[in-house]
């Protein structure tokens, strides 16, 4: 069962630090900061350690696995987000691009962004 309050916290979590989201990656330092994809924060937001889990073998699918799990999403569902742009499908999504297809993998949907 989706976990819509989690997925609802990671896209807050995302519109607040948009500079801090990279699809591509689950860890890219920048500067005095890091990015990672979606995967990697809603690992981060519910208190694990990242890195410890890249570090150990399979970690990546560790990270996979556990915001999956969090998130409350089936393997097909996961896949679909997770990997959205992760296989080098194109330019990093929008916001509102990711927010349309968590809504269409999910049904969880978005308020349009107040655009002045």
């Amino acid at each position: 069962m989706v976990n819509e309050a989690a997925i609802r916290a990671l896209v807050a979590h995302l519109e607040i630090n948009t500079s801090r989201w990279d699809q591509h990656v689950f860890y890219s330092r920048r500067g005095n900061t890091t990015a990672h994809c979606m995967a990697a924060w809603a690992v981060i937001l519910a208190g694990h350690d990242l890195l410890a889990m890249l570090r150990q073998p399979g970690g990546d699918l560790r990270v996979h696995r556990l915001a999956q799990l969090l998130l409350g999403l089936d393997f097909d569902q996961a896949h679909d987000l997770f990997d959205y742009l992760h296989n080098g499908h194109g330019e990093h999504p929008s916001l509102d691009d990711l927010k349309a297809r968590i809504t269409a993998v999910t049904g969880v949907s978005f308020k349009p962004a107040l655009h002045r």
